[in-house]
């Protein structure tokens, strides 16, 4: 079984990987793009009790649920109130957490009482989403069948807007390049550009699989490996291109989280 590791890098390597310009004003991790990840996790922590239930279910009962999931999304089967938490005008933060809380109570519930009908929110989406991309590669190495239920989701613009979120993207660039990356960069190049049309800049995590990327590719294209045995050319010009490309992006997401 083929295996890589994608762990992210500490902050304060990423600008000696990166080649960073000099200026001392380095973005940072904004205060929304905190708040976002803590209702992500929040989210995902209470919709345990379905993805434990969804971690006994064979490949053809997972695939199952993710239709019917994204059915119940196009027929509206959930609260039109609470499906997006919008902050209130003059809201704080505190505030909206609080409403958060109260609302993952319900979600928890819901989850451990019937795993099988999750309460369906604009978090709780991409959360059993990413949950089921994850399970298909690691639990079942099926590549194509996590590709098959991300290809499902673009049939609806509206679904896969609701389903995608910066996780989605990171899972799905490892898909591309565990089970098809190693004779093309193809399809990891336009998986980025989809990921930065649909909004998303990338994160530690993106920045952690586009070095592993990186990294394996320039080792297989210099010499044999377990993938190019014999050391023969197996890259073309085009992924030359790409890798430069992907080169940059990588430059581009570590620059965001660089450390002074």
């Amino acid at each position: 079984m083929l295996k890589e590791s994608f762990s992210q890098p500490s902050p304060s390597s990423l600008s000696d990987e990166t080649k960073r310009p000099r200026s001392r004003a380095i973005p940072k991790e904004s205060q929304a793009e905190k708040l976002l990840s803590e209702m992500e996790n929040m989210t995902a922590h209470a919709l345990l009790g379905t993805t434990e239930w969804l971690s006994s279910k064979s490949r053809s009962e997972l695939m199952l649920f993710y239709q019917d999931l994204f059915e119940r999304f196009k027929n509206d089967d959930y609260d039109k109130e609470t499906f997006v938490l919008k902050k209130h005008r003059n809201e704080t933060d505190a505030d909206l957490m609080e409403r958060l809380k109260a609302l993952c109570q319900i979600i928890e519930d819901a989850s451990r009482h019937t795993p099988e009908q999750p309460v369906l929110t604009s978090h709780a989406l991409p959360a059993l989403f990413n949950f089921g991309i994850k399970t298909f590669v690691s639990k079942f190495y099926d590549g194509a069948a996590a590709l098959t239920m991300f290809n499902l989701a673009k049939e609806d613009l509206a679904l896969y807007a609701v389903l995608c979120n910066q996780a989605t993207y990171n899972e799905m660039l490892k898909v591309y390049w565990l089970f098809y990356g190693k004779a093309s960069l193809y399809e990891v190049e336009l998986m980025v550009v989809e990921m930065v049309n649909n909004g998303f800049k990338g994160d530690l995590e993106t920045f952690a699989i586009l070095r592993k990327i990186l990294l394996s590719y320039h080792t297989m294209r210099m010499g044999k490996t377990v993938y190019n045995p014999r050391g023969s050319p197996i890259w073309s010009a085009e992924d030359e291109r790409r890798a430069a490309n992907l080169g940059m992006k990588l430059q581009q997401v570590g620059a965001r989280f660089a450390r002074r």
